[in-house]
């Protein structure tokens, strides 16, 4: 079938992003700002919301379609940049 898209050979539509859970369909930020505060200096306290919480990291993270092998390849190495962190902050005790 030509311009089928996502649908399989019968017609139906899958999903093509299983793994995601709800909890990471469903982002809610709320910052509380007062009546005349500045824009700047309440989009400057969204964006360090996001910071901390990670929010920023996820929708990059989710921009494009990630192969199980390059989320396994990224993960690995996470963990050693932690490790080599957390060695190289115990050596610094001393």
């Amino acid at each position: 079938m030509l311009g089928s898209g996502n649908r399989a050979a019968n017609g139906s539509c899958r999903r093509l992003h299983t793994d995601q859970t709800l909890e990471e369909k469903v982002l809610a930020l709320k910052i509380n700002i007062s009546k005349g505060v500045n824009i700047d200096k309440a989009l400057k306290q969204l964006k360090r919301k996001m910071a901390t919480e990670g929010i920023s990291k996820e929708i990059r993270k989710h921009n494009y379609y990630e192969k199980p092998s390059e989320r396994k390849r990224r993960k690995q190495k996470e963990r050693v940049r932690a490790l080599r962190k957390a060695l190289r902050e115990s050596q610094q005790g001393y």
